[in-house]
């Protein structure tokens, strides 16, 4: 589930072959058919273009604007992708089987977050931090936050929740469909909201 600046929600479908589009108050709007079934998705800074894996090795768009298929990404990583952010420049973040990649619009590998460092991450959990310059990676030994540019490990969380983590979210999450939206200052600790499959829902303080 991803938002665009105006505040409608997109909901996606895992598996299947329709995003959802929501007003504010989450009446229905349209539903977008794409062309290949999506696992993960996210909405470009032009409000239009979405992002989307398949769990394979190839990253999709489409556009929700037209309801038009769009050219996939070429990209040499030959790993399969899971969960995909945007960021703020338009670079692609996505978490493979194998590592996480930083990529460029174009699909030119930038960076790649190996995950033995890391603590060897699980199900490809990513969330990209307030101002876009890091991301979050879900590891099998708790939460790594990794620098972008330098692949530098920042941070690392103990989130001591039992159960297989599958997704985080991050307050203030800088994803490219809701930027420039101003990102709140924190006067407590951030927050990350960790979805644990049937088992929990936990809220984490680094």
């Amino acid at each position: 589930m991803v938002w665009d600046r105006s505040g409608h929600i997109f909901v996606g479908n895992e598996l299947g072959n329709t995003i959802r589009k929501l007003d504010l108050n989450y009446h229905l709007l349209d539903t977008i058919t794409i062309a290949v079934p999506q696992m993960y998705f996210d909405l470009a800074a032009d409000q239009c273009t979405v992002y989307y894996t398949d769990g394979w090795v190839r990253i999709h768009r489409h556009d929700v604007c037209t309801n038009t298929a769009l050219t996939d990404v070429s990209s040499t990583v030959t790993d399969t992708f899971n969960q995909i952010r945007i960021a703020a420049d338009g670079s692609i973040v996505v978490a493979g089987h194998q590592a996480v990649y930083h990529l460029s619009t174009d699909g030119t590998l930038i960076n790649q977050f190996d995950p033995v460092p890391f603590g060897a991450y699980d199900q490809g959990a990513i969330a990209l931090a307030p101002g876009g310059n890091q991301v979050w990676i879900v590891g099998r030994n708790g939460l790594r936050l990794v620098d972008l540019a330098t692949g530098n490990l920042v941070q690392s969380v103990d989130p001591q929740v039992k159960g297989d983590i599958r997704s985080i979210a991050v307050m203030g999450d800088a994803h490219a469909a809701a930027a420039p939206v101003p990102i709140p200052t924190l006067t407590g600790p951030l927050l990350l909201l960790l979805a644990v499959s049937v088992v929990a829902v936990g809220l984490v303080t680094p």
